[in-house]
Order: C-alpha cells, then sequence, then structure tokens
C-alpha cells in the first residue's frame, strides 16, 4: 500500500501493459480504494502520473474496432491550462494523437463524463453525461469500424448515451495510448487527479 507503481500489467495474457520508467510519474497503488479493493491513484500535485503503451498491439487496440470499460472517478476538476478550452478535461483511458476515448470533463469541478474518438480527417465526435466529482463511474467507450468508417457508442453505468455514425473515414492511427494522462506536459496533458480501479480493453466491438 502507498507503493509507486512502474506497470499496470495487463492480466489478459497478451503482455499490453502500460509502464512508466521515471519514478517522479508513477501513480501509487492503494490496497483498499473501492469496496475493499485495490485501486491506482494519480496525483499532478509535483508532477502528473501515467502510464503509457506504444507497442503494435496497441495499435491493433485502439486503431481499429474497439471496446474499452474503465471503473475510476476524479477527486477534483481537471486543470484550467488550455486557452482554447478544449483541454480542460481529465484524461482516464487516453490513445494519443487527438484526444480521445474516455475523459472526464469540467472546471473547476468534474461535471460530465466523455467518451470520444477521432477519424483521419481529424474531425472529433463525443458523448457526454453527467457525472459528479468524487463518484465512481463504469464508462465503456465502443467503436465499430468498417469500410463506411465508424461508429462511436458511450455508456456511463449501464445507461446506452446513443451512437454516433461518422463520415466515411476510418479511425484517427493512435501509436501512443496512455493511461491517466494525454500529453506529458504542457496545455493539453488534461493529467487524471483520481484513482482508476479497473480497465478492460478489447479489440472488437461487444454487443450492446
Amino acid at each position: 500500500n502507498g507503493e509507486s507503481l512502474p506497470v499496470f500489467a495487463d492480466k489478459s495474457g497478451n503482455h499490453l501493459d502500460f509502464t512508466q520508467i521515471n519514478v517522479q510519474n508513477r501513480p501509487t497503488f492503494l490496497s483498499n480504494g473501492l469496496n475493499g479493493l485495490p485501486v491506482i491513484h494519480f496525483d499532478r500535485t509535483s508532477s502528473y502520473q501515467y502510464f503509457e503503451n506504444s507497442s503494435s498491439a496497441n495499435n491493433i487496440l485502439t486503431s481499429n474496432s474497439n471496446t474499452i470499460f474503465a471503473v475510476a472517478k476524479a477527486n477534483t476538476g481537471a486543470l484550467n491550462n488550455d486557452p482554447n478550452g478544449v483541454g480542460i478535461v481529465e484524461c482516464v483511458f487516453c490513445p494519443v494523437g487527438y484526444h480521445a476515448g474516455i475523459q472526464f470533463v469540467g472546471f473547476p469541478n468534474i461535471t460530465d463524463v466523455n467518451v470520444s474518438e477521432y477519424d483521419n480527417n481529424n474531425l472529433g465526435y463525443g458523448i457526454n453525461k453527467a457525472a459528479g466529482q468524487g463518484n465512481w463511474i463504469l464508462a465503456t467507450s465502443s467503436n465499430n469500424e468498417n469500410s463506411q468508417g465508424f461508429q462511436l457508442q458511450g455508456f456511463i453505468n449501464g445507461q446506452d448515451l446513443g451512437r454516433i455514425t461518422t463520415s466515411p473515414s476510418p479511425m484517427y492511427n493512435h501509436t501512443i495510448t496512455r493511461i491517466g494522462a494525454a500529453f506529458t506536459s504542457g496545455n493539453y496533458s488534461c493529467p487524471l487527479n483520481g484513482d482508476i480501479a479497473e480497465i478492460i480493453g478489447y479489440n472488437k466491438k461487444l454487443n450492446d
């Protein structure tokens, strides 16, 4: 309990581990975080804390049809360091390039959870749901890609938020995915100040 973590280990056997080589950027393991079960705590007080993966397996997961589940909570609002307002979010699971995936939204307090994706024309698509700060949520982002483009679908705590069908363009080709932040510094870093209990990913769209 209280130890910094170098690895967010993949339990599937596919070795899609997320890592952090810099000690100051490592999140903390908490042994009793949610219903007596462990969670990972992300703190941005002195240094942004995050994990990342840039392997080819990550690219297969995040740049094609996929379904991502995340159990997480934000303890405070996002940083207000983006002059355009785009980056006032806290990333939970974030394929990088254009901010996609699962994020908390709001400053000075969290107001929403967002699931989003970008296409290869750099057009973004997102679905929001009101969410209170400090509350655990189960967020699901699901993308179904085919020759006509892709369809984004979101769920929050099991509630279907609907679907968005894009123009006939494939999903953006994400080469890096981070957990707990988008970029490592700057206005679009979007670091999480909160906790993550679990993330589960599938390289296909699951049925509703």
